[in-house]
């Protein structure tokens, strides 16, 4: 890629922000705000980037199910764009299918309490996470 920002340098194929400084200035500004995925041009450099509009998942609702936050058994960042989306589906609408040998022994998701073991697989991304039917909380999300 060829580029003529100066705060852009690529290296493999891929733009790093070397520079960002702050301007104040008063100027009428557009917000944009867009639920799920999307990405876009910008600049000279035709830099593709993604808009992240607060959620801790790129593209991922603001209504969607807040995961309890105990903790995780497992790799919960996403390694590449099809399980960034496989993840985001699945964060926004968990909707798997019960893993029902799978027993649920952690404390922190008693099987006592409802938690069972879930599992969802969006375009070969197979993602886990427990659920608790007794109050529909989701917790531990994370590629298998």
């Amino acid at each position: 890629m060829s580029t003529t920002c100066p705060a852009c340098h690529t290296a493999g194929g891929h733009a790093r922000i070397t520079d960002v400084r702050t301007y104040t200035a008063t100027t009428r500004v557009h917000n944009l705000t867009i639920n799920g995925i999307h990405t876009y041009h910008v600049g000279y450099a035709q830099t593709l980037v993604h808009n992240d509009f607060g959620s801790e998942l790129p593209g991922l609702p603001a209504d969607a199910p807040k995961p309890l936050g105990l903790g995780s058994t497992g790799r919960t960042v996403p390694q590449n764009l099809t399980e960034q989306i496989a993840m985001t589906e699945v964060r926004s609408a968990p909707g798997g299918r019960v893993l029902t040998k799978v027993p649920m022994t952690d404390p922190r998701w008693p099987a006592e309490d409802r938690w069972g073991k879930m599992q969802h697989i969006v375009n070969g991304v197979n993602i886990h996470y427990v659920r608790s039917t007794a109050t529909g909380a989701v917790d531990d999300f994370k590629f298998n």
